[in-house]
């Protein structure tokens, strides 16, 4: 009869600690940046839309290394506007 070891796997409980919101003040919260965002430049494009950068070239040439390196990095269809706010 072969032994196989026992392997005791202790999976840590993690509690978090509970919070209390208050709706009407979350939803007023809310509703104001969600105006605020209709009324600026990006009004017509949801938060949750991920931005491509259609020429990587133009954008070399037409900023410092630094930025082209950063927007490039960050800007990759995969990340939305909401992500990149973060």
């Amino acid at each position: 009869m072969v032994k196989y070891p026992v392997i005791f796997i202790l999976i840590k409980k993690v509690l978090y600690p509970s919070v209390l919101l208050d709706p009407e003040q979350t939803i007023v919260t809310t509703w104001k940046s969600w105006q605020n965002w209709h009324r600026s430049t990006l009004g017509s494009h949801s938060p949750n839309e991920a931005p491509v950068i259609k020429s990587l070239e133009k954008l070399k040439k037409r900023s410092s290394a630094k930025t082209y390196e950063v927007l490039s990095k960050y800007i990759d269809g995969n990340r939305s506007l909401r992500d990149l706010a973060v």
